[in-house]
């Protein structure tokens, strides 16, 4: 902890002296435990009746040592489980915070503290103050980025009014020591925002039962009329505090003084290097806003005592992983909740150079550095992509001419031929950190000031109504106006990325403009946007749902906006690391078909040979159990949609470490031994298959008919035998079918009226209990009564007969060991085959077994490929 120098009440030096003796620290503390003493057992609350003492003793200390001290109760941090119950200001600078408890209560690490799990909770969340005191009138503690110090217990000894004088010393004269490390900045920061957020979000709730509409709220309207129209409330709430907590880090980076400077003073100085951010934070931290957000000026003293020039050299240049770290701190679930995970620095640079060898040797260009070449990220993160397309530019110009030329090129490429666009403000502000260091430090230059990074979501309708706030927001709507510009109109040669992966995207409504089909009638409508029914196959329509995902969503705009959005540009390429699904899945038949109708050559580096959940130590992203791999695609001119690309394979095998050396060894285009070709026809999986196989059917050919199985979507409805189920059933009636041992869900009740039965909450006798194949070689028994199973399939119940087979198979996904099918004589779970979703293919279409389910011409297969068959 740093001492600040005292802030003189403005009183003459003998008058302090003679208040100084008047007020000795004996004194005042006999006063408080005197005043305390006298209001309780009075009625009230006992916690209340320490408030008044409380505020008279912290004003009497500050003025003992010269301190004009504020204590304001209640301070707006609505949820009540985290409320400190005051903040302290000296002068005009907020120090910290205190949170009272009822006389006796005792505070935390005293052995005589007694707390309920709210009191826990609350605790765990007040300690990410930076400077926080608990106390009950006679125990007090101080914590300090949540570290504890020594419990004090007021008891009039002398020995406990020194420990007490100096806890409220360091209490009142704190200021934050300057972090030693960005680690040691993340780790206080994280807190401050996460608290900021949540701050933010009680603040929007309570603002919904107002009789008018509140700052806050009407705050993130502007912000969805600006930026993001689809944006929840609670997602503004993270967007504002991650947008206030990393402007404010640029700004320290940046050299601006925080000492003598209000934020939006902050704001305005960081707008001259960084213009977005510095409105943005303008907006955001605004008076009537600021007044209600007192954590605002903690953040505003913790982040101002960071000094950048004496930070580590290590982490001044490490900032990669900044955001990594700060979501560990400050909401690991949140990650998950965006599917956002950074790209490793080895990884950017493989991409980037394999790309740069393509528009080299295939394009004919000057790779990345060629004045032509207009790159984008439609999901910059932290810029890792963007900083390796630096560097690639600065050591082809270097190998080329001089110091000032790979100056002026870097500027040149940063003005207007490297775009970002980025939805979050906490990894876009990592970014521009980057970035501007990056240029100064390493190359001796600056970037300029009007770039093309946008604080905006890539998968919004450029389209779209976008309501102008007026000139106040002019520099949040030039920007977005521009973004948006650049999405309809300006052609670009490359995509590079690593866009976010969510499932089931749909129910989200992330891109509503590409989801929606398009007017048969209107032939230019795969100029002017992209829209998934280039993904999709009429015969594949059941599967659609399937890409629903973030990533194919990614997809289908970048190979719109370099393929299809400008005719008159055709060569391009584009480049993702995303998972693997599309390689071989039935439902991602229509993406691998429109990629080989639309371009001329593609790479596939598979980074996850292993397959689905590899060992951790194997995965490029620690945190991601799916399969993933780097798609590359390029076109060279005018598509020929007669003669397929031609598609690479390659996979990575070993450690993290080892594929990390694989990539910076490279893999040379043209290296024939490193790749092998993938099937020539349109539908075909990314993935090679040994030749002899290349003749043969794929069963679902051979088998046309079949069904993705029984999903019961609850476990007690299956047991291993007869005896437990009706055990079960006869519990349920008993109790009257209960929700949570019935387990309601979406299209199943015990009031649900299915297929002509009483509901089950009229109903007595016992289901039919029947054979079931649960899993390979795992038979169990099975209510066979659809209305206690969601998805019964009945269709293949209907064919059950004496010379019925199922097969189960885990069809368009890559196996590593095992066998390619099993097969039951009962109906089979959807998760039969390897408890990962699979096919049942029946052998026969009716019960008798007469009729085989097998393609008997050509005619029945998809793309007639077989033609041994008629």
């Amino acid at each position: 902890m740093t001492m600040r120098n005292p802030l003189r009440t403005g009183e003459s030096p003998e008058s302090t002296a003679r208040s100084s003796q008047r007020d000795t620290l004996s004194h005042i503390v006999a006063d408080f435990r005197r005043e305390v003493a006298r209001k309780l057992g009075r009625g009230g609350n006992p916690e209340d009746q320490l408030r008044g003492p409380l505020e008279v003793l912290l004003q009497r200390l500050g003025t003992r040592i010269g301190l004009k001290v504020t204590p304001y109760g209640e301070v707006p941090l609505r949820d009540i489980g985290s409320r400190p119950d005051y903040a302290v200001d000296v002068e005009r600078s907020r120090v910290g915070y205190i949170e009272l408890k009822a006389p006796g209560r005792s505070v935390p690490e005293s052995p005589t503290w007694r707390a309920s799990e709210r009191e826990r909770r609350q605790c765990e969340r007040l300690c990410e103050l930076p400077n926080l005191i608990y106390s009950d009138g006679t125990d007090w503690i101080r914590y300090q980025n949540g570290v504890p110090g020594k419990v004090v217990r007021l008891n009039g000894s002398d020995a406990s009014l020194t420990a007490f004088d100096a806890l409220i010393r360091e209490f009142l004269l704190w200021a934050p020591d300057p972090p030693r490390s960005v680690r040691d900045l993340i780790r206080v920061t994280s807190g401050l925002c996460r608290l900021l957020r949540d701050t933010v979000a009680e603040l929007l709730e309570a603002e919904k039962t107002g009789p008018e509409i509140g700052p806050f709220t009407h705050l993130a309207q502007d912000w969805r009329a600006l930026l993001f129209p689809a944006l929840s409330n609670s997602e503004f709430a993270d967007a504002y505090a991650q947008t206030v907590t990393f402007s404010l880090l640029l700004a320290r980076e940046a050299g601006i003084d925080f000492t003598h400077h209000d934020l939006v003073q902050i704001a305005k100085q960081l707008g001259k290097q960084h213009p977005l951010l510095g409105s943005a934070l303008s907006h955001l931290a605004e008076p009537l806003i600021a007044q209600q957000l007192t954590i605002l000026d903690t953040l505003r003293v913790v982040i101002g005592a960071a000094d950048w020039n004496r930070l580590p050299q290590t982490d001044r240049t490490s900032y990669w992983d900044l955001y990594e770290l700060f979501l560990q701190e400050y909401d690991p679930e949140l990650r998950k909740k965006s599917g956002a995970y950074y790209t490793p620095e080895p990884v950017a640079r493989f991409m980037v150079d394999f790309v740069d060898q393509i528009l080299k040797t295939r394009m004919r260009t000057n790779g990345f550095a060629d004045k032509n070449v207009v790159a984008l990220d439609p999901a910059m993160g932290t810029g890792t992509f963007l900083m390796e397309i630096i560097r690639s530019v600065a050591d082809t110009i270097a190998a080329e001419d001089n110091v000032l030329a790979v100056r002026d090129h870097l500027g040149d490429l940063c003005r207007s031929r490297l775009i970002g666009f980025e939805r979050s403000a906490g990894p876009f502000a990592v970014a521009e950190l980057r970035l501007h260091q990056t240029l100064r430090e390493t190359y001796r230059t600056d970037i300029p000031e009007k770039g093309l990074r946008f604080l905006i979501d890539t998968l919004d309708d450029p389209n779209g109504r976008f309501i102008d706030r007026g000139l106040a927001y002019n520099e949040l709507q030039r920007a977005r106006d521009q973004a948006n510009k650049i999405k309809r109109e300006t052609p670009i040669v490359v995509v590079i990325g690593n866009p976010p992966y969510l499932e089931r995207a749909r129910q989200q409504d992330p891109a509503p403009w590409i989801e929606r089909r398009r007017d048969p009638g209107y032939l230019t409508d795969l100029r002017f946007r992209p829209s998934l029914d280039e993904f999709r196959l009429p015969e594949h329509s059941r599967l659609a749902y399937k890409l629903a995902n973030t990533a194919t969503y990614f997809w289908r705009w970048a190979t719109w906006k370099v393929f299809d959005a400008n005719p008159e540009h055709p060569a391009g390429i584009v480049a993702f690391i995303t998972t693997s699904a599309y390689l071989s899945t039935e439902a991602f038949a229509g993406m691998r078909k429109y990629l080989r109708e639309t371009t001329d050559e593609g790479w596939i580096i598979d980074l996850s040979p292993e397959h689905h959940q590899p060992p951790q130590s194997t995965r490029v992203f620690r945190g991601v159990q799916q399969p993933i791999c780097i798609g590359i695609f390029a076109r060279y001119g005018s598509p020929d949609r007669k003669r397929p690309a031609t598609v690479h394979y390659t996979a990575l095998h070993g450690r993290r470490e080892e594929k990390f050396e694989a990539m910076a060894a490279g893999i040379p285009l043209d290296a024939a031994e490193q790749w092998q070709e993938c099937p020539a026809y349109l539908t075909a999986p990314f993935m090679p298959v040994a030749e002899n196989w290349l003749s043969l059917p794929p069963l679902l050919e051979l088998m046309p008919w079949h069904e993705p199985g029984v999903k019961a979507n609850r476990t007690w409805v299956c047991a291993p035998s007869p005896e437990v189920l009706e055990r079960r059933w006869r519990r349920l009636v008993a109790e009257g079918f209960p929700d949570d041992l019935f387990k309601r869900t979406r299209d199943l009740a015990p009031t649900s009226l299915v297929a002509g039965l009483p509901p089950l909450a009229d109903a007595t006798a016992l289901p039919r209990i029947t054979p079931y194949a649960f899993r390979s070689f795992d038979r169990q028994f099975l209510f066979e009564d659809p209305r206690v199973i969601d998805y019964p399939r009945q269709p293949l119940w209907d064919v059950r007969g004496a010379r019925q087979i199922y097969v189960s198979t885990q069809h368009g996904q890559p196996l590593s060991s095992g066998p390619g099918l099993t097969f039951t004589e009962n109906v089979p779970d959807q998760h039969h085959f390897n408890g990962r979703g699979g096919r049942v293919v029946p052998l026969y279409r009716d019960q008798p077994g007469v009729k085989p389910n097998v393609a008997l011409n050509r005619a029945e297969f998809r793309g007639g490929r077989v033609s041994w068959l008629g």
